[in-house]
């Protein structure tokens, strides 16, 4: 019994605490739930970017231009030479349409587009 006295008279005087020094309580209420507000939003903003970059990572195609007087042999040498995980130079350029055939890829498939190719391009790593 005299536990739950105890407990009973520490839960008294912790409200009468509160009460006591209200200011007090309302700067370190605020300060912990700022705290927590921040916390959750980098929190959601990580598994945002996470998520994003791998959606990108999933859509990245590769398409390499040769040119036309390539023969089949050069061509079957360049598809050799790619090997699974090595690293590769490679410049980007973003387009704003959505391409699913790219058997036209070309000289004037680019010269047509231009206006939906973006004005810069990145030179990046990519793994193969």
């Amino acid at each position: 019994m005299k536990i739950f006295r105890r407990i009973n008279r520490n839960i008294r005087d912790a409200f009468k605490s509160v009460i006591r020094n209200f200011s007090l309580s309302i700067a370190s209420i605020s300060c912990i739930t700022i705290t927590l507000i921040v916390v959750a939003l980098s929190v959601v903003l990580s598994l945002n970017v996470e998520n994003f970059t791998e959606s990108i990572r999933k859509d990245v195609t590769v398409v390499i231009f040769l040119d036309n007087d390539v023969t089949k042999n050069e061509i079957e040498n360049i598809e050799g030479k790619m090997r699974i995980n090595k690293y590769y130079r490679v410049q980007l350029r973003f387009i704003s349409i959505n391409v699913t055939d790219f058997s036209n890829f070309g000289a004037s498939w680019i010269i047509n587009h231009q206006n939906d190719l973006s004005e810069w391009s990145t030179i990046t790593l990519i793994r193969a």
